[in-house]
């Protein structure tokens, strides 16, 4: 009987909401440390790290791209044990200056840093909180650190007037609904009535603040409120412009300060019910693929990297959103990380290098490393389950591949475990050639899988030859 061959060309992110039978073969159920190209043309190993410097805090819980009377850092905010919490900044060398002691106690449980001043950067404001109710904001111009009391837990600053703007106080007369705006231009001068009380006393406090364009959105459990402008009064006082949300799912206080974060398609941001995008309206949820696989309490951050949304999960995996493919994947980093991810300021590279920290460690990932920071990376790309458009036995004679490098190759049938891989040669990257997987496998349904301990591969695309079974009793 004839060989009828079936080629996929089109592959799909991570889907964990439908049975994997719906998922077919031109998506996955387990997306382990690869990526996909824009078009979904191919799947491929992500790019690996490298560590660029060690910290002297033993964890960074903030990190911000900036630039210091013109040239380009990234600021590290840790805490450590013994000095408490430490800002420093790093060159795109690796090179690390002296640290800068705020003197907070070392219980304190994360921050936040943002930039300050237009064109360029010329502070890095921060923000701590303890879990003994400590707290203080403190502005970094290059040379001198500089505190203030306010016990507050969120920071931005206004897109449109520069204003730093302080949200989620717990000191009184302030309280976790009141949002305080600087003057224009002047991040540490408050005047007496450039405050809003956003619902005060309805049980819920503010839970983040994000600016995306000209907008300032800040978050609450159950609504949001979206800040386009502002305004003069009778008395020559600024009024600060919002209109009103309804959040389709309830933000819950995390454990840690960034529940939102913004791309140039809109702000994204965790509630209880999945990840969700807003452009200042009605928010549309993007996790659907991710529907009852996770407990989105037990997000750490969200950050965005270029085209990216990433979602750190409290035990270590991150669950990434590519805007280009509207598919998720499932990534790894070494040893977890304890800060939101972000990139090298725009002037150092495109914007795509990711940066983390893992406690002291400082890493960048480049598309020219193959490992983390020395470490192999184990990766692996299996589809859904598909009955090929039959429901009778079928025999799956060989696979042929195109790609490069040397994944390991299995097809599972009839919903059973995976088995071992058989590693298969395709071309040396950049260069694509074809592969065979030889071994028949015979059943009704098939999962195909590729995967690796270690080393860089990619796949563009695989065909299927079927044969179907041959009825009892016919000759041959």
């Amino acid at each position: 009987m004839a060989l009828t061959p079936m080629v996929f060309e089109r592959f799909g992110g991570l889907n964990l909401s439908s049975d994997p039978g719906q998922v077919g073969l031109e998506a996955a159920t387990d997306t382990l440390n690869v990526d996909l190209a824009p078009d979904r043309s191919r799947v491929f190993t992500r790019a690996g790290s490298a560590q660029i410097a060690t910290l002297a805090s033993s964890t960074c819980v903030a990190l911000l791209p900036t630039t210091l009377s013109g040239v380009d850092y990234m600021m590290s905010l840790g805490k450590d044990a013994t000095n408490g919490i430490i800002l420093q900044r790093v060159t795109s060398a690796g090179v690390v200056t002296t640290p800068y002691v705020s003197g907070l106690p070392a219980d304190t449980l994360g921050g936040q840093l943002v930039g300050f001043g237009t064109p360029s950067v010329t502070y890095v404001v921060g923000t701590t909180r303890s879990s003994s109710g400590y707290g203080t904001h403190f502005t970094y111009d290059g040379t001198t650190l500089s505190y203030k009391s306010y016990i507050m837990r969120f920071l931005e600053v206004t897109p449109q007037t520069n204003r730093l703007v302080l949200a989620n106080f717990l000191s009184a007369p302030e309280g976790p609904s009141t949002v305080f705006f600087s003057d224009a231009g002047s991040p540490s001068v408050f005047s007496a009535n450039n405050y809003v009380n956003l619902h005060p006393g309805d049980g819920e406090e503010i839970t983040g603040m994000t600016t995306w364009r000209d907008l300032l959105i800040v978050f609450k459990e159950t609504r949001a409120f979206v800040f386009y402008g502002e305004s003069t009064d009778s008395t020559g006082k600024p009024v600060f412009n919002y209109r009103q949300i309804t959040l389709a799912s309830a933000i819950r206080s995390g454990v840690s300060y960034n529940r939102s974060v913004a791309t140039l398609n809109g702000v994204y941001f965790v509630a209880v019910g999945g990840v969700y995008r807003t452009t200042g309206g009605p928010p549309v949820k993007v996790s659907g693929a991710l529907d009852g696989a996770l407990d989105f309490s037990a997000v750490a951050h969200i950050s965005a990297v270029s085209h990216r949304v990433i979602i750190q999960m409290v035990g270590g995996s991150h669950y990434v959103y590519d805007e280009r493919s509207d598919q998720w994947l499932v990534w790894l980093f070494p040893g977890g990380t304890s800060s939101p991810l972000v990139s090298w300021p725009r002037t150092l590279s495109s914007g795509s290098e990711i940066v983390f920290a893992s406690g002291s460690s400082l890493y960048k990932t480049s598309d020219t490393l193959t490992t983390d920071a020395g470490a192999a990376i184990a990766s692996r790309y299996r589809t859904g389950v598909s009955d090929l458009g039959s429901p009778a036995q079928k025999v799956i004679r060989e696979l042929l591949i195109d790609g490069s490098g040397a994944p390991n190759v299995s097809v599972a049938t009839d919903w059973k475990t995976q088995p071992a891989g058989v590693p298969v040669t395709l071309g040396t990257s950049p260069a694509v050639a074809q592969g065979r997987f030889r071994s028949a496998v015979r059943g009704r349904n098939f999962r195909v899988q590729f995967d690796a301990t270690s080393g860089a591969w990619a796949v563009n695309r695989f065909g299927l030859m079927v044969r179907s079974q041959r009825p009892a009793g016919l000759g041959a």
